[in-house]
Parts: structure tokens; C-alpha cells; sequence
């Protein structure tokens, strides 16, 4: 540390020590960005039931209620052998004022 003090210019080495920890945490980034949530390629259940019609409580409890599944290229499966069910696509909404 006493090298940096005692050189003439110790602002060369200020800078220079900025742009090498810049560069370093720059390729940090670069080479492992954080990923993107995405709700494609996982599994759904449900974990609480808000709201029961008395016309379905009888058959629907948190025990059969089903699973859904959604793959990384957006089919929609159910937990009865993972049979499709359909698939997603995007919606644009319009905006009636």
C-alpha cells in the first residue's frame, strides 16, 4: 500500500483498480444471469380451498383435487396419467375506456 502512496500519480492506480473490479463483476454477470421466472415447466396444486358451493363439497377436498402440470412448450396436462388437456397461448387484453 505504501507503493501506491509513495508513485506519483496514485490516481492511475485507483482507476485502474476500478476498471478491473468493473470488468470482473461485468463478466460476473455476463456469464451467469438470473433467470427469468417462469411459471412453464412445473407442477401446480392446490393448497387451500377458499370457497366451497355445497354443491361440490362432497367430492372436493384437498385430497382429490387435481394436479395440473404445464410444459416447458406450454401444454397443459392433469394428474389422471398426465393426459393433456390443451394448451396454452397468450391472450392480449383489450382495454375498452
Amino acid at each position: 500500500m505504501s507503493l501506491i502512496l509513495n508513485y506519483k500519480k496514485p490516481l492511475f492506480w485507483i482507476f485502474l483498480f476500478l476498471i478491473i473490479i468493473v470488468a470482473v463483476i461485468g463478466i460476473r454477470l455476463a456469464a451467469n444471469p438470473e433467470p427469468q421466472a417462469s411459471f412453464a415447466d412445473a407442477t401446480y396444486s392446490i393448497k387451500e380451498i377458499l370457497y366451497q358451493a355445497p354443491i361440490y363439497s362432497s367430492f372436493l377436498t384437498l385430497h382429490n383435487v387435481p394436479q395440473i402440470s404445464i410444459s416447458s412448450d406450454f401444454k397443459l396436462y392433469s394428474n389422471s396419467d398426465w393426459i393433456m388437456q390443451g394448451e396454452l397461448y397468450r391472450y392480449d387484453l383489450v382495454n375498452i375506456t
